[in-house]
Formats: C-alpha cells, sequence, structure tokens
C-alpha cells in the first residue's frame, strides 16, 4: 500500500491514467500527464544539484503546474517551499534567505522583482509562463522539462518523516513551521477525521 505522497499518484496513474487529476485555469492533466510531468522535473532537479532535504520554493499563481511541482520537487528527494504570490518580494526574499532555499519555481517577472541578493542566493530558478527564458544566467524555462524521462522517477530513499516547510500568515512569513509526509498522506487519503482534516488542508503545504 502506497505510504508517501508522491507514491500515491504513481498508484493512481497506473489505476486510472485518463482520469482528470488537477483542473485549474482552463487547464487540466491526467493522472498519466500529471505523473510524467512530476517525474521530469524529478529528474531535472537532481540533475542541476538538488539533493535530498534541499529547499525548492513555488513560486507562482495556482495552476495545474503547481501539482507537478509539489510532486517533482518530493520525487527528487527535496523539501517544497510554497511561496505566496500575492506577497510583497521583500517578505519572498527574506524567506529564501532564511529558509536557505536552493532552486525557485517562478515566472520571470516574479523572479526580477525579487532583490539582487535574493536572487544571488539561489543556485538556478526554472521559469514558466510567458516570457519564459532559458538564456537568462542560472535559469532554465519549463519546457526544459521535456528533455528529460517521463516514465520513471528518480531512485531515493523517502521516509514518511521527511518534512516540508510552510510559513504562516499570521506571523507575516516570518516563521517557518513544519509537517511529515504521513500528516500529508493522511489528509489526502481520508484517514483524518472531518474538522481536523479541513484544519489541516487550510493551514498546511497541500492547499497553498
Amino acid at each position: 500500500m502506497a505510504y508517501i505522497l508522491q507514491q500515491l499518484l504513481s498508484k493512481s496513474a497506473k489505476l486510472y491514467p485518463a482520469k482528470t487529476a488537477v483542473v485549474a485555469r482552463g487547464k487540466s492533466l491526467t493522472y498519466q500527464e500529471l505523473e510524467e510531468r512530476s517525474n521530469q522535473l524529478a529528474h531535472l532537479l537532481q540533475r542541476h544539484g538538488v539533493k535530498k532535504g534541499d529547499r525548492v520554493g513555488i513560486y507562482f499563481p495556482k495552476a495545474v503546474e503547481s501539482l507537478a511541482c509539489m510532486f517533482g520537487i518530493l520525487k527528487a528527494g527535496g523539501v517544497y517551499v510554497p511561496l505566496d504570490p500575492g506577497a510583497p518580494p521583500e517578505r519572498i526574499g527574506y524567506i529564501i534567505g532564511n529558509c536557505a532555499i536552493k532552486a525557485l519555481i517562478t515566472t520571470a517577472d516574479r523572479l526580477h522583482a525579487l532583490g539582487a541578493e535574493a536572487r544571488k542566493s539561489l543556485q538556478f530558478s526554472i521559469l514558466l509562463g510567458q516570457g519564459e527564458n532559458g538564456n537568462v544566467a542560472h535559469t532554465m524555462p519549463w519546457s526544459s522539462l521535456l528533455e528529460y524521462p517521463a516514465d520513471s522517477s528518480p531512485q531515493i530513499q523517502a521516509t514518511t518523516t521527511d518534512l516540508h516547510f510552510w510559513f504562516d500568515r499570521v506571523s507575516q512569513g516570518r516563521d517557518a513551521l513544519a509537517s511529515e509526509r504521513a500528516d500529508l498522506c493522511g489528509v489526502v487519503r481520508g484517514d483524518i477525521p472531518g474538522d481536523v482534516a479541513r484544519q489541516s488542508v487550510e493551514s498546511r503545504p497541500i492547499a497553498f
């Protein structure tokens, strides 16, 4: 039985490959497509130096790519850090430094809005949407995923106690919180009672 979040996706892709997994902003992905995109992202991240426990930021409005990023980062062994796309760039820059984010998945305009110090602290960025430009130093376009294997994810040793970080709004993005994979997996499977699950989904990064 699948016991961590990315294994639930892989299992669903085998059982229901053609069923719709996510819909957002007029776009959709099937379970198979979501599995393949996340596999490709995982390989790209590992190729560019992301190792187990490294933090990778997700900084763009909610879209079908959001889930592909979340699963891809998990499959690479990384820790995903969802960043509020509506927050001031200064706050995002603080979080990038405070959380030691190694790579950032964002849009060109949001990347350029960050301060020079925040951009310099990143090892690389992946740009999606209009204006994606892989010619800017230390950046690559989302379309680079197509160069990587889609049929399998990298082999890593993942456990239910691996942590994921997010920053709460009450502290204005100053306090980091953490959640275990087993906790998130329980929310997805429905193992957690209704009221508790709703509170978890509202406050944990699966709901970013």
